[in-house]
């Protein structure tokens, strides 16, 4: 099991850079050329007539030809269900602050447990974790035994517990950033997590058969992330088999990718591996930035419809 690190704070995804129109602009670049925009393409002019786009995953949105492309399950979750991106459900409804160290590290436990069964496929505690002597609530007792004033443990435990309850907890970011190597290491027991982890980092050990994750495809000395440079297969995203294939990580917008889990923002719903040629020329898939209401796209770009919940920014003509 995986606990040593029970302890460390859930550290919160890196926000997605701002979209700079310049940058922007580069995404599109292979629809908009001259001869390289064929209609009916995606990105691209549809027909008037049917079949209106050439490919049939491909449907006419607002006159553009449009589809998530690149792999991955077209919702941006990659659990193959249709449904957005993860939704682990509600966060813990535990009360952190006990009278005593014992009844925090408790609430903690059971915070904690509840977590593993959010955002791990088959992590699972059993009752003897969160009993005196148990693994998971020693970890908290170990962790705030010291301390000269009872109010200081007790606020270490409340503080531990406090870390899983929190309505911003997301399974790309239940982990915890190892210095040395840098690393992002899952806390699911099994190393099985729900999602990739860190993608900035691009050194997780996530890869495996479950939509890309789950760990069963680490540390067995092949690289397959899908580096053009060094793997030897794209079964997984970019920077999922760390120990395989080192340092990997994700592509910013504008940069080519196979998987959608390539992205940097995938799986904060921000990001999606588009085939500007809609899957008919030689230009590889881009990472295009997602938009809604909330967040539009900039000046010169709108918010074009996809086959999956999620929209993308395609350059006006």
């Amino acid at each position: 099991m995986n606990v040593r690190h029970a302890f460390a704070s859930a550290l919160s995804s890196s926000a997605l850079p701002a979209l700079i129109a310049g940058i922007a602009g580069l995404l599109l670049a292979a629809c908009t050329d001259a001869g390289k925009c064929e209609r009916g393409s995606e990105g691209c002019a549809c027909f008037d007539e049917s079949p209106r786009c050439l490919n049939s995953s491909l449907s006419c949105q607002a006159g553009v030809c449009t589809d998530t492309g690149g792999g991955g399950d077209g919702d941006g979750d990659g659990d193959g269900d249709g449904d957005g991106p993860h939704d682990a459900g509600p966060p813990p409804d535990v009360e952190c602050n006990g009278d005593t160290v014992e009844e925090s590290c408790l609430a903690f436990c059971e915070a904690f447990c509840t977590n593993q069964e959010r955002f791990c496929f088959t992590s699972t505690c059993v009752a003897e974790d969160c009993e005196p002597g148990g693994q998971v609530y020693e970890v908290c007792t170990d962790r705030c035994s010291t301390g000269s004033a009872m109010e200081d443990r007790l606020a270490c435990a409340s503080s531990l517990c406090e870390d899983q309850t929190k309505a911003t907890l997301t399974c790309d970011d239940y982990g915890v950033e190892l210095s040395s190597p840098r690393q992002y290491e899952t806390l699911c027991f099994e190393f099985d997590p729900r999602c990739v982890q860190k993608a900035e980092i691009g050194c997780s050990n996530t890869c495996g058969t479950n939509n890309d994750v789950g760990g069963d495809l680490c540390d067995n000395g092949i690289c397959e992330d899908g580096h053009e440079e060094d793997s030897m297969s794209n079964a997984c995203s970019r920077g999922t088999d760390c120990t395989d294939c080192g340092a990997h990580p994700c592509a910013p917008a504008g940069e080519s990718c196979l998987n959608h889990g390539d992205c940097c923002g995938f799986y904060g719903a921000g990001a999606l591996c588009v085939d500007p040629d809609g899957n008919m020329g030689d230009e590889p898939p881009f990472c295009l930035p997602t938009c809604d209401p909330d967040n539009p796209c900039p000046t010169g770009f709108r918010c074009s419809p996809t086959n999956g919940p999620q929209d993308v920014c395609v350059e006006i003509p």
